[in-house]
C-alpha cells in the first residue's frame, strides 16, 4: 500500500480531494464511478465503489436481452392542472 499526501480544499459548499489516476486504478475506480464513504472506529474515512454503477447495470440489463423502447406515448389530452 502506497501512501500519497494531499490537501483538502474547497469545492463550492463542500470540501474535496484529488485522487491520482494510478490510485483509482489500483482501486479499479473510474471517473463517474458511485461510491460509499464512511469514518471506521480508527477516524480513517474509508472509500468503497458503490455495488455497481447505472452504466454496468445497464450494459447487464441489454446483455439479458432487455429492450427499451424509445418510441413516444400517447396519453391522451392533458386535464386539470396538466393544461398549459
Amino acid at each position: 500500500m502506497k501512501k500519497i499526501k494531499t490537501t483538502i480544499y474547497k469545492s463550492g459548499n463542500s470540501q474535496a480531494i484529488t485522487l491520482q489516476k494510478a490510485i483509482l486504478e489500483e482501486a479499479n475506480l473510474m471517473v463517474g464511478d458511485a461510491v460509499d464513504y464512511y469514518v471506521d472506529s480508527a477516524g480513517r474515512i474509508i472509500l468503497e465503489k458503490s455495488a455497481e454503477s447505472f452504466q454496468e447495470r445497464w450494459a447487464l440489463f441489454v446483455e439479458e436481452g432487455g429492450d427499451y423502447d424509445l418510441e413516444e406515448m400517447d396519453w391522451g389530452e392533458p386535464v386539470g392542472r396538466e393544461k398549459w
